[in-house]
């Protein structure tokens, strides 16, 4: 047989960039959603900051 099948330069080892790149798009997604998060959290404190100015606003007329 071929050198090639037999050599010390083959490598019996499996390839493990596919469990790699798994947990590279479960990490992106998990980063994503937690952005969500924060925006819907920014975007509700400034509607109550907001509402709360108006309020003010109004009671102090």
């Amino acid at each position: 047989m071929p050198k090639f099948f037999h050599g010390a330069d083959y490598d019996d080892e499996p390839d493990t960039v596919p469990s790699r790149l798994g947990e590279l798009t479960l990490r992106s997604r998990l980063e994503q959603q937690e952005q969500y998060r924060n925006g819907w959290r920014r975007n509700l404190t400034i509607a109550a900051l907001v509402v709360i100015a108006v309020v003010a606003a109004l009671v102090l007329r």
